[in-house]
């Protein structure tokens, strides 16, 4: 009914750690994103990615630049239209390097953060961020977290909680 066209998927400026540091370069991170036709003129840019994880001084430097990256990216690419950009952020708001790189994407990106405009009152490393272009108003009614992901005994399925939207 309303098709994604033009997905690009971008790896991330590097990663830290082989066999520590949460060894992230043993997988290839980075975001992708796809362009959804509501209607005619009425356009979202969805993204989706999964940051570097880590607490080493190495950890933080690669999510800065991805951070970058990911500005430059949303810039060049969706300029005046909507996005919905979601994934495993791995920034901590309680930790004080993390803050201000989450702050940055906000302020600089134009986004809001699903939970935030909510006033959820959690945080989780899985977030979901918005921005409404000239042509669509995207307005958060609902986040969760659903209690669906888990195997057949009852487990997690991640080593943390996912969390939705309604937008």
């Amino acid at each position: 009914r309303a098709p994604f066209e033009g997905h690009t998927r971008t790896p991330w400026p590097g990663c830290s750690g082989s066999l520590d540091c949460s060894s992230d370069c043993l997988a290839t991170k980075g975001s992708s994103v796809a362009r959804h036709t509501l209607a005619p003129g009425a356009e979202v840019d969805v993204y989706n990615l999964h940051m570097e994880a880590g607490g080493c001084p190495e950890d933080y430097e690669v999510r800065a630049q991805s951070i970058q990256q990911l500005l430059v990216q949303m810039e060049e690419r969706s300029g005046d239209v909507a996005v919905i950009m979601a994934g495993d952020w791995n920034l901590h708001p309680d930790d004080a390097q993390d803050l201000p790189q989450l702050q940055r994407l906000v302020d600089e990106g134009g986004l809001t953060d699903a939970c935030w405009a909510l006033d959820c009152g959690e945080e989780h490393i899985d977030r979901i961020f918005f921005r409404s272009s000239s042509a669509v108003t995207l307005e958060v009614g609902q986040w969760e977290v659903p209690p669906e992901f888990v195997d057949q005994e009852g487990a997690p399925m991640s080593d943390h909680e996912p969390v939705s939207a309604t937008l």
